[in-house]
């Protein structure tokens, strides 16, 4: 069974960058979350509004 994007992704983000992302994500500040086996896009609620793209290709993560 293959790994989730987000198994694959997880070692290039540190614990709190993790950590925040997922207090986003369970507070409902993750909008429009659109994902692939090997990209997601979404719009982030923080302190302002973030377009977010992240693509893993050819084992490099691509980010925009």
């Amino acid at each position: 069974m293959p790994l989730s994007l987000a198994v694959r992704l997880a070692a290039n983000f540190d614990e709190p960058v993790r950590s925040r992302g997922h207090r986003y994500y369970t507070s409902g500040a993750v909008r429009a979350l659109r994902g692939s086996e090997t990209a997601v896009t979404a719009t982030v609620l923080g302190s302002r509004r973030y377009d977010v793209s992240l693509e893993l290709e050819d084992g490099v993560l691509i980010l925009d």
